[in-house]
């Protein structure tokens, strides 16, 4: 029986070993993330926004300073390290939970290495992804189910940490990151032959700043593509002020419940039903053929700003309403990451020439790290002048405008 478009790429070990690895380091990734934020936001806002700002300066300061250093070393040896890294960095918290006093710089040290780890891997794992992909369509297929990892991560981690956190301490959630992450380097090794192969003998390219650079140019003369960037960064700063900081803040400041859920299970429902919507997402655009880029991405861009503003507006309702308003905002919201993503990986692939591809990537993960520090930078004076729920909304909505009126912009006919 022939595998569906989507699934085509598992058909080819490698490539399917190497998903399963991403898979693993996704769930410690979301495990380990849910955990912190609901630390910090049990001892304040602030913390919760201190934690987003120091995750993102730490990724983009990788993605650009650590760019020609990274390139200098072999893919096996930063995929497998990042894991080793990650799963130890992920006990660090542990230190605050044996001490029985809340200190922020464990959290803060061990968000930074994660961080930069994380930053370090999917660049290494976009390229491998690429070079493994034996033609035109499996590397179709590879983009979707890649990029629907992380959404899959958001599926199952966040309520399967959130039921963790009700029946066990957090002491025992703190290490199965650790678990998670050994097991998607492991997973890597096994592949190792593979790996080592498509990496050798490839063709000398820009390094460090001359490939960001590079990319840079490549994506901004070029006016549809500009516009996705542009929509990107709108949809970021949205996704910090809204699900990644400002809905904890609520539930934590709020005490929320609904038919018993609560606390760090009501977020990680919340990010679960996000989780849903995007794998639902991934697998309907996985399996067409993307025609029309900016069309897609400027409709994905409203349907996240809907979603994103009924979050934000849940933060003013009665308690017993704010959870399940919350749950069907982010149903909503969750298909439009995928409706954002897909097109533009689909887009850079087809339009820039194939020496500009890479680079273009990197300036796309350039732009992605910085979009989300401005956001959670945003979320300060957002919060001041709005409030919590204010600054949710009022993202939420400049999202929407922006899709609306890039209509002029000429769509990219594939």
């Amino acid at each position: 029986m022939t595998s569906p478009p989507l699934f085509r790429c598992l058909s080819y070990g490698p490539l399917a070993s190497l998903w399963i690895a991403h898979v693993f380091s996704a769930l410690g990734s979301e495990a380990l993330q849910l955990a912190l934020t609901w630390m910090a936001a049990q001892a304040g806002g602030h913390d919760v926004a201190a934690l987003a700002t120091a995750r993102f300066v730490a990724a983009m300061l990788v993605s650009f300073l650590a760019a020609g250093w990274l390139d200098s070393q072999t893919p096996l040896r930063i995929l497998v390290g990042s894991g080793v890294i990650r799963a130890a960095a992920a006990l660090i918290p542990l230190t605050v939970i044996l001490s029985g006093i809340y200190s922020f710089w464990p959290l803060a040290i061990s968000t930074v290495l994660v961080a930069v780890a994380y930053a370090a891997f999917i660049p290494t794992l976009q390229t491998l992804v690429t070079r493994l992909s034996r033609d035109p369509m499996e590397l179709t297929s590879a983009n979707a189910l890649f990029d629907g990892v992380p959404r899959l991560g958001r599926l199952v981690g966040p309520p399967l940490t959130g039921v963790m956190l009700s029946l066990m301490p957090m002491a025992a959630v703190l290490i199965v990151s650790p678990a998670f992450y050994l097991a998607s380097s492991l997973g890597i090794l096994a592949v190792a032959g593979s790996v080592r192969q498509v990496s050798q003998n490839r063709p000398p390219a820009p390094r460090g700043w001359a490939a960001v650079i590079g990319g840079g140019k490549a994506v901004l003369r070029h006016r549809p593509l500009a516009l996705l960037m542009f929509l990107e960064v709108m949809i970021n700063i949205t996704w910090v002020t809204g699900l990644s900081v400002g809905a904890p803040i609520v539930i934590a400041e709020q005490r929320p419940d609904w038919l018993g859920i609560h606390g760090a299970g009501a977020l990680g429902a919340i990010m679960g039903a996000y989780g849903v919507g995007n794998v639902l997402g991934t697998l309907v655009l996985g399996n067409m053929t993307i025609k029309r880029p900016v069309l897609i991405n400027r409709y994905g861009s409203i349907v996240l700003g809907t979603g994103f503003t009924l979050i934000g507006i849940a933060g003013w309702l009665p308690n017993d309403w704010i959870i399940p308003v919350m749950l069907v905002g982010a149903c909503i919201a969750a298909p439009g990451g995928p409706m954002k993503d897909l097109p533009t990986i689909t887009a850079l692939q087809s339009v820039l020439k194939p020496d500009d591809i890479g680079p273009a990537f990197r300036f796309k993960n350039g732009v992605m790290w910085g979009s989300l520090l401005l956001g959670s930078l945003l979320v300060g004076p957002l919060n001041y002048w709005l409030g919590v729920t204010g600054g949710m909304v009022a993202a939420a909505v400049a999202l929407i405008l922006a899709g609306a009126l890039s209509w002029r912009v000429q769509e990219i006919r594939l």
